[in-house]
C-alpha cells in the first residue's frame, strides 16, 4: 500500500476507515477471549485478522458487523458505538435489526438505538436474507418480485459500502 500523506489524516474517509480498523481489532481480540456462549475466536475473527493485517480495508468495512456480539455489552452496545462513530453504517442496516432480536432485545430498544441515526423502524418493513426456496415456490411471480426488490436492496448496500475504497483508490492514485 502507498505511503499515507499526514494531510490525509484530516480526511474524513481516513479518520472512518481508522475507527472502523481500530473497533475491528478490538473484537478480534475480544473472540479470543469472549463472553460466555460465543464461539472462540470464530472463523469470522480469523478472516477479519487477515484482512486487518493484509491492510484489505473494503473487507474490514463490509464485514466487521459480523463480529458484533463480541463488544463488551453485544450487538445493541455495538450499535450504540456506530450510531456515535459510524451512523451511515448502521442506517438501514436490518443485519443489525436481525442480530438485536435473535439476541432478545425489545423492539422498543432496537427502534431507540434506529432513531439515534433518525431511521425509524417502525415504518419500514425489516429486509431479511434472501432464501434459495423464495424463488421455487408455487406463488413464483409475487416471490419474484419480492426477491428482485431485496437483490436491489442488497445491491444498493454493496455499492454504498465500495465508495469509501474507491475515494481511498482514487486518492492514493491508485485508479
Amino acid at each position: 500500500m502507498a505511503n499515507h500523506d499526514p494531510a490525509s489524516e484530516s480526511n474524513p474517509l481516513f479518520e472512518f476507515e481508522q475507527k472502523v480498523k481500530k473497533k475491528a481489532r478490538e473484537l478480534v481480540e475480544r473472540s479470543r477471549n469472549p463472553q460466555e456462549g460465543l464461539e472462540q475466536y470464530p472463523s469470522d475473527a480469523r478472516s477479519m485478522e487477515k484482512y486487518l493485517d493484509e491492510d484489505r480495508s473494503d473487507e474490514v468495512t463490509m464485514y466487521f458487523c459480523d463480529l458484533a456480539r463480541y463488544e463488551e455489552g453485544g450487538v445493541v452496545a455495538f450499535c450504540e458505538w456506530l450510531t456515535e462513530n459510524c451512523p451511515s453504517m448502521l442506517y438501514g442496516n436490518h443485519t443489525m435489526w436481525i442480530m438485536m432480536e435473535e439476541d432478545g432485545v425489545d423492539f422498543e430498544k432496537i427502534r431507540e438505538v434506529y432513531l439515534k441515526v433518525d431511521y425509524d423502524i417502525s415504518s419500514v418493513q425489516k429486509e431479511t436474507v434472501i432464501e434459495f426456496n423464495d424463488t421455487n415456490t408455487s406463488d413464483s411471480n409475487k416471490n419474484s418480485s419480492s426477491t428482485m426488490e431485496k437483490i436491489k436492496v442488497l445491491l444498493f448496500i454493496s455499492v454504498c459500502l465500495s465508495i469509501p475504497v474507491l475515494l481511498i483508490s482514487m486518492e492514493e492514485g491508485l485508479i
